[in-house]
């Protein structure tokens, strides 16, 4: 569990995120790419209200989406980005969390 106590992010001791999927696969392996402005109006959202945008990259991460993350195709930058799959090409399992210095001060081991 992270702790972001102190945080501009957390009310009252809560922590307030939003996590997003830029590009969705499904299980039928259906592709579900959401509507143009979709990306942009959560960050504004995000921003206006101080709350901590997540982007799972895991599947369209690593220009898997055709730019080096499928949050490039909207310019918008979220506040920590989830990274996977292609980070190990395929043969090691590896993964990686991105976020400002701003951010990863308040992410606590535990």
């Amino acid at each position: 569990m992270m702790l972001f106590t102190g945080s501009d992010h957390c009310c009252h001791g809560i922590l307030k995120l939003i996590l997003v999927m830029p590009v969705h696969l499904r299980i039928s392996l259906k592709v579900v790419i959401p509507p143009e402005g979709y990306l942009k109006a959560i960050r504004e959202l995000c921003t206006k209200h101080n709350v901590l945008m997540i982007a799972d990259e895991l599947q369209s991460g690593l220009a898997r989406s055709g730019k080096m993350l499928a949050c490039d195709w909207e310019d918008i930058r979220p506040d920590m980005v989830i990274l996977g799959k292609a980070l190990g090409g395929g043969v090691i399992p590896v993964n990686a969390v991105l976020t400002d210095k701003d951010v990863m001060i308040h992410i606590k081991p535990g």
